[in-house]
């Protein structure tokens, strides 16, 4: 398993231990300058800033509908595509959306006690 960072954050390089960068080069923890410097879950739009590319649409994400508080959300699987599909669905009612995360990091879906503001 890759270096956790904290509950969000990941180090891809596996140099983070302790709360400390154990990188030779300069590389900084906890900042997006440092290329192994990852978020857990992120969001398609997260990727997009991070990487600088657009999530694959054939690309696999976790998605769960928004539910009431005090409720576990309920991680489906299937293609970024599908997700997309499944939001432009749920746009029709007022009070329900999608949370789409990307299931591109080592950590598979989000803990079921993980919200979508953690990820911010």
């Amino acid at each position: 398993m890759k270096d956790e960072i904290d509950r969000d954050f990941y180090c891809s390089a596996d140099r983070h231990s302790s709360g400390y960068c154990i990188g030779s080069g300069g590389c900084c923890s906890q900042s997006f300058t440092c290329p192994s410097y990852h978020r857990k879950y992120p969001t398609p739009e997260q990727y997009k800033e991070e990487y600088d590319e657009e999530y694959p649409d054939e690309a696999a994400v976790y998605w769960t509908h928004i539910v009431a508080a005090g409720r576990e959300p309920t991680w489906n699987i299937s293609t970024y595509e599908e997700a997309k599909k499944e939001n432009k669905n749920a746009s029709g009612y007022s009070n329900v959306s999608v949370i789409v995360i990307c299931a591109c990091t080592p950590f598979g879906k989000p803990p079921n006690d993980w919200r979508i503001e953690d990820g911010y």
